[in-house]
């Protein structure tokens, strides 16, 4: 995994561990403030954002996988038009995407 992230496509790698990290507090956030709503008796409020938050994560899970799968693509177009050896890079994917 190394050899397929390296110089600056190291970049991607991290870009998809900090956005999962991200998309964990936001989602934790999004929860306590739900709690908050209800406990508070203001259930319209906590109703809502309950459904909001339940849409919001998995889109915004997907579209960012989306980006990183663009991004990957490019980085494989490159590597072909400038003839880098990139044989192994496919293992690699299945890995990073199986995780």
């Amino acid at each position: 995994m190394k050899n397929f992230f390296r110089k600056n496509d190291r970049y991607i790698l991290l870009a998809d561990r900090l956005f999962f990290a991200f998309l964990i507090v936001y989602a934790i956030i999004m929860i306590i403030l739900t709690i908050i709503s209800f406990v508070n008796g203001i259930i319209l409020t906590g109703a809502i954002t309950l459904i909001l938050t339940i849409i919001s994560v998995p889109i915004m899970y997907i579209s960012f996988k989306l980006i990183i799968s663009y991004l990957i693509d490019i980085k494989l177009i490159r590597n072909k038009l400038y003839e880098d050896e990139n044989q192994d890079f496919n293992i690699d994917l299945i890995d990073f995407y199986d995780k």
